[in-house]
């Protein structure tokens, strides 16, 4: 084609077009005049032929070459379309590389926050809930330790996984930093929040991580739901957090809100903890009831189960913080006593015989001398030295009667019975929380406070409320 285009150039070709017409009226007069010269006539024939013919071949290269520029460009539109499709897939790539965690596929942290601002403020304006979730991994330093940190980011990966596989369209997660997550949950309340929060902690706690042989890990988790526990980002996220660490301190591997009771009573604790002295307190209040514990590992567990409940049961008797924190550490140390017990009564697998009993009633004032020698404690011994005191007096040691037992001893006196009740020992098995309100309202007038019993049914319909809560959640 292009040695053609170089023969016959393009004002040539266009004359053939002008000559065209020219060469077919010559044509057909030389075909109407039967008088003329015959060689005349055959070289007009053959001019026309050789114009029409090259009109053809033109038309013939110029479709030829119109084929070769709608090839050519139907391949430059193809190559502009991959360039296009390459285009938009880095410029995804790179803008989830600016709002997503690499590793887990989770929002990260400067994502996940300002999501958070634009789900309050659309709750805001719609007047609608919306919940956080903060969730950590238990003993994540353990396992990076222990495993190397390809293991533990293996498990953050499936744990963002398992976590996103239970969330709605409409909910986000994201990474907040290290071994924590945090999930929206639009549209949800505290208790729906609750439902969810459960779904996932036990979900994981089953889970098979795929790290070594299989390994299984937990995680704790705190929630926090706007309006009720704030209505700013940074207050939102610190409640989750407060929570979530409360679950961390109750053991682990649980759902907690900053509204439980026993969360609160935690929160009252480290407040009355904060100065130095009274950190020095804790300390040896954990050391005293470590010794316990040591001697008599029921015992033991006993008073620690004692001490968290009382707090809880002083707080909704509507005492005050100081007042609260004091009662709570004579529930922690109410059977210090015990430690003078010889170990053949202390450890007795049957039931005391009457002389056994002397024994050991003598073990609240053994306590109430031993913490009296603490000058830090001192201001509990009159409550541990009263724990076994009854509201008719029928107690010991003193016999003292109603309102002159001291109220942290009154309300030692409930926590302390219903534990025993609860709880299996050597010659009794443990009853359920129903038997042993009823066992203790029986009582309550004679043996107890009835006010203080009625304030340990209502902490206990809480918790029997938030465990339906978590039973729902599960089925």
């Amino acid at each position: 084609m292009s040695k053609f285009k170089t023969y016959i150039a393009p004002p040539a070709l266009f004359s053939v077009y002008i000559l065209t017409p020219l060469a077919g009226v010559l044509s057909f007069y030389a075909w109407q005049d039967t008088t003329g010269n015959g060689y005349l006539k055959v070289g007009i024939y053959a001019a026309s032929i050789l114009l029409i013919g090259g009109v053809l071949l033109r038309h013939i290269f110029i479709m030829r070459e119109a084929g070769g520029y709608a090839r050519k460009l139907q391949r430059l539109n193809a190559e502009l379309q991959v360039t296009h499709d390459e285009l938009n897939e880095k410029n995804a790539r790179l803008e989830s590389l600016v709002t997503t965690d690499v590793l887990t596929g989770a929002l990260n942290h400067r994502s996940l926050v300002s999501t958070i601002e634009r789900e309050l403020e659309r709750a805001e304006r719609y007047q609608r809930s919306c919940s956080l979730l903060f969730l950590d991994i238990d003993h994540f330093k353990a396992l990076n330790d222990g495993h190397g940190h390809q293991a533990g980011d293996t498990v953050l990966r499936e744990i963002a996984c398992s976590v996103r596989s239970m969330l709605r369209s409409i909910d986000t997660l994201g990474r907040w930093g290290g071994e924590e997550f945090v999930v929206i949950l639009p549209e949800t309340n505290r208790e729906a929040a609750l439902v969810v929060a459960e779904r996932i902690r036990a979900a994981i706690s089953m889970h098979i991580f795929q790290v070594s042989s299989g390994v299984h890990m937990t995680c704790s988790l705190g929630i926090a739901s706007f309006p009720g526990d704030g209505q700013e980002r940074d207050r939102l996220v610190e409640v989750a957090d407060q929570a979530m660490y409360a679950a961390k301190r109750l053991g682990r591997n649980q759902v907690r809100m900053i509204t439980d009771p026993i969360v609160m009573a935690l929160e009252t604790e480290t407040v009355m903890a904060g100065s130095r002295e009274e950190m020095t307190l804790s300390g040896t209040v954990d050391a005293l009831t470590a010794m316990v514990e040591a001697r008599d590992n029921y015992t033991g567990k006993h008073t620690q189960r004692v001490g968290k409940l009382t707090i809880q049961l002083a707080l909704a008797l509507g005492l005050d913080t100081s007042e609260t924190y004091r009662i709570g550490l004579a529930g922690r140390l109410h059977d210090i006593g015990k430690v003078t017990v010889p170990d053949a009564i202390l450890l007795k697998p049957g039931r005391l015989t009457e002389e056994e009993w002397v024994m050991m009633r003598k073990h609240a004032a053994a306590g109430a001398g031993i913490v009296s020698r603490i000058p830090s404690l001192r201001a509990l011994a009159p409550i541990i030295h009263a724990h076994h005191e009854h509201w008719n007096g029928a107690g010991y040691p003193d016999g003292l009667v109603a309102e002159a037992i001291p109220l942290g001893a009154r309300i030692i006196t409930v926590v302390d019975s219903y534990e025993a009740i609860t709880t299996n020992r050597p010659y009794q098995k443990a009853r359920d929380a129903s038997w042993a309100v009823s066992e203790l309202r029986r009582c309550a007038g004679s043996q107890f406070d009835p006010d203080i019993v009625d304030a340990l049914e209502g902490v206990l319909i809480s918790y029997r409320t938030e465990a339906e809560l978590v039973e729902t959640s599960r089925t």
